[in-house]
């Protein structure tokens, strides 16, 4: 879903595996475990337009915080300190 997130589009995840940690955190779309649960998801969608929008707006944020590039980087760079300032002693 990041990859939605990041256009600010909806998710609709099965609730299996990693991803619906994904749409729990940034409350921006559905969890299903049956067919007629995804149905219901994606009728929602498409019939509510400020569910929609609401949902896009949280998906867009939710990627601007936790995944865009230079949130990688500050956090990887910030290891990297971490790992010098170990070696070093400080």
């Amino acid at each position: 879903p990041v990859e939605g997130f990041a256009r600010g589009t909806p998710a609709i995840v099965r609730d299996l595996g990693a991803t619906p940690e994904l749409v729990k955190t940034s409350g921006a779309g559905f969890m299903f475990q049956t067919i007629d649960a995804c149905r219901d998801a994606i009728e929602r969608l498409r019939t509510d337009a400020d569910l929609r929008a609401t949902l896009g707006a949280r998906a867009r944020a939710a990627y601007e915080e936790h995944w865009t590039e230079e949130v990688h980087m500050d956090r990887y760079l910030g290891i990297v300190d971490e790992l010098l300032d170990a070696r070093a002693g400080r």
